[in-house]
């Protein structure tokens, strides 16, 4: 009798907004990339419209991003400048998010403040803003999750 593992197949995350329209053309990129290398992921789709990431998601991902305590930088806009929704103003040291608590209050009172969608690799513990939405192909590749 022969003894095998389970085989585990790792989970990829998008934090989703479906009103954004970056959001919904990444996650038609990584559903089409899914549907040819089923094998090598699993798909989970968080919809922060109506899903709010809790503290931990929230901190693990941060720490994928690679962006340290700078929380402002995941709120960036195209201009690299962290802004109020609606507002031209970039945001003020003051009013910059400081700590975890202070971001997720933030995020969680207005989930459209999270302008990219972000994908993560909880297996191999790595983020990536998905803008362009294209970066999802790369990203997938970079993992080894893209089969030719």
């Amino acid at each position: 009798m022969s003894f095998r593992l389970p085989r585990f197949i790792p989970i990829i995350s998008l934090l989703h907004n479906p009103n954004n329209a970056k959001s919904t053309a990444a996650l038609n990129i990584l559903q089409s990339v899914h549907r040819k290398n089923e094998d090598s992921f699993k798909v989970d789709i968080i919809n922060y419209d109506q899903q709010p990431v809790v503290k931990q998601q929230l901190m693990t991902i941060v720490e994928y991003l690679g962006v340290g305590s700078d929380f402002a930088k995941v709120l960036e806009q195209n201009n690299g400048d962290a802004k109020i929704e609606g507002n031209e103003k970039p945001l003020s040291e003051k009013d910059a998010p400081k700590t975890t608590d202070d971001f997720l209050r933030i995020v969680n009172q207005d989930s459209n403040r999270l302008k990219y969608p972000i994908v993560v690799d909880w297996e191999q513990g790595k983020a990536i803003f998905a803008h362009p939405p294209e970066k999802v192909i790369d990203f997938l590749e970079e993992l080894g999750y893209i089969k030719e």
